[in-house]
């Protein structure tokens, strides 16, 4: 009779433990993914904070569009314009350029 109590104690205390043990592990996992969402809402509730002081600043300096820097290029390569008008230096358009520098060349 002490053997079969035994046993059952046995059996009884080792269920208990495996119990236990798949608890723990639960919890952990639930614990684990709940601190990397509050990681990643955390950092974006901040990032969104720093965008919107960003904003919000009139004298924040904001890099100028990238099409606007294009076009303003263009038109620098593209124009004509008085570099040094006492020394009568000009900007003339790149196509140009090309053009009398290949006359140039070709002259030689």
């Amino acid at each position: 009779m002490d053997q079969v109590s035994d046993r059952q104690a046995i059996e009884t205390a080792s269920g208990l433990s495996s119990t236990v043990t798949r608890g723990v592990g639960i919890g952990l996992l639930i614990g684990a993914v709940v601190i990397v969402m509050v990681f990643v809402v955390g950092r974006s509730y901040f990032e969104g904070k720093k965008f919107e002081k960003l904003r919000d600043n009139k004298y924040a300096i904001m890099p100028p569009a990238r099409g606007l820097e294009e076009q303003r290029a263009r038109t620098v390569l593209e124009s004509y314009a008085w570099v040094d008008k006492e020394k009568g230096v000009v900007q003339i358009p790149i196509e140009r350029a090309m053009e009398v520098t290949a006359l140039e060349a070709g002259s030689r």
